[in-house]
């Protein structure tokens, strides 16, 4: 390695300070010059030029980070001169060409121009906070992430980035099966949170490997954590939809009715909301139809139809699912719909399964009341002509043309006067027209 032109930095590890030792001989000191930590008093070979630090390789030098672009150290990883005064050590840019190294799988060119460079393990990317280690955890090499920990950068194994990930939850939402199980080796913490509380498994759970799931749960991984929003693994693998996924993780013990998230809701709502047919199948099979409400009273069957979902909605029904389910405020499953502009769904519940199309909620509100102040003009259409009572007021007087012109749906109070609804006023005297001009 060319040793003209450099300076050797030290740091020692007494009580929480460093010691920064060197002097700046050299014709390329312009600069001042930035020492990343180094593990057990290694010596690091660092050198400053009028543009930036710099570290060497037995093939030169290559740019860490411009002194000015240096970001100081919280006050415990502070160092200090030879004349005992304090200076910032500051953490380094990740390099480029170690990093395409990385991306390419290049384990030679690392060997060659990486040996005995521990400064690289505490720099950074600039932009997501990655170490070299996180880096690594998202490509599918391993000889390259096995020489990486065997030559230091294991310090990186409980390091975070910008998302408070660590490499493992980079290596489980990567997908990769054999690089996690390389890091839990290691010593990674199976169970580490980053940032909203989501542990690997969770992430793991985003994808569709059920390897890395397996993997992580042989390792320990507590399937009952939760994150900020209180989903369990589970909730979040219905969410996605993977069979896979959901049957590994029923496999090793999760279950349904005993985990319900921060708002009350069960991974089988989840599936249901997003009408994951095949998951909803699975659940059903396994624990039977749970037909209970989430914090607001909406059962998986409320879910499914006010999305749209009616394959999803009538295997539930199939299950022993009820209709009669109301929300808190009293809404039936035919206000959500039209709610939502669901007129397929309207139509069936009304006409295949019999619903009363002018039934009230605890206010007084039909489901024309619902469709007219979202403007859902098809919907409104429907229920008319399935027979709802166009003049319906609410316990406020209000009827579907007050509440469309209320909430300015210009269209839909057209059709409605058109369907011959009448300028009503409600119970303190506000006609529709007084709202939006007709």
């Amino acid at each position: 390695m060319n040793q003209r032109g450099l300076l050797l930095a030290s740091q020692t590890l007494a009580a929480g300070r460093g010691h920064l030792a060197g002097s700046p001989g050299n014709n390329h000191s312009s600069g001042r010059v930035c020492t990343p930590a180094t593990r057990s008093g290694t010596p690091v070979p660092v050198t400053s030029r009028g543009r930036g630090l710099y570290w060497g390789t037995t093939g030169g030098l290559s740019q860490v980070v411009p002194p000015a672009e240096c970001t100081p150290r919280p006050a415990s990883r502070l160092g200090s001169t030879g004349g005992g005064r304090l200076v910032d050590v500051p953490t380094c840019r990740l390099p480029k060409d170690v990093v395409n190294a990385v991306h390419r799988s290049d384990l030679a060119w690392l060997q060659q121009h990486t040996q005995g460079n521990v400064a690289l393990w505490d720099c950074r990317h600039t932009k997501t906070g990655d170490t070299l280690l996180h880096v690594a955890a998202t490509i599918d090499c391993l000889p390259v992430m096995r020489w990486l920990l065997d030559h230091g950068c294991d310090v990186c194994l409980e390091q975070r980035n910008n998302d408070d990930k660590t490499p493992l939850h980079c290596a489980a939402q990567a997908s990769l099966p054999h690089t996690v199980s390389l890091l839990l080796q290691h010593g990674a913490e199976v169970d580490s949170l980053k940032r909203g509380d989501w542990t690997p498994l969770m992430l793991a759970a985003t994808r569709s490997n059920t390897d890395v799931i397996r993997t992580l749960v042989t390792a320990g991984s507590d399937l009952s954590l939760t994150n900020k929003d209180g989903w369990t693994a589970l909730h979040i693998a219905c969410r996605e939809g993977c069979v896979g996924v959901v049957r590994e993780l029923l496999l090793c013990g999760l279950s349904v009715t005993h985990t319900l998230s921060n708002n009350g809701r069960t991974p089988l709502h989840t599936a249901a909301l997003h009408g994951h047919t095949s998951v909803v199948h699975l659940l059903v099979d396994a624990f039977g139809v749970y037909d209970c409400g989430d914090a607001c009273g909406n059962t998986p069957l409320m879910e499914a139809l006010r999305s749209g979902h009616l394959h999803t909605a009538c295997l539930l029904l199939d299950a022993g699912a009820s209709l009669r389910h109301r929300d808190r405020f009293g809404r039936t499953v035919l206000h959500l719909s039209a709610e939502a502009g669901q007129a397929e769904v309207v139509y069936t519940l009304v006409k295949t399964h019999g619903m009363d199309v002018n039934v009230t909620s605890n206010t007084g509100l039909t489901a024309l009341h619902c469709a007219a102040r979202e403007g859902h003009v098809d919907v409104v259409r429907l229920l008319i002509t399935l027979g709802a009572n166009v003049d319906a007021a609410d316990h406020n007087g209000r009827t579907a043309l007050w509440l469309s012109c209320g909430g300015k749906k210009k269209e839909c109070a057209l059709v409605l006067l058109e369907l011959r609804a009448q300028d009503v006023p409600d119970a303190h005297g506000v006609q529709p027209s007084h709202l939006l001009p007709l």
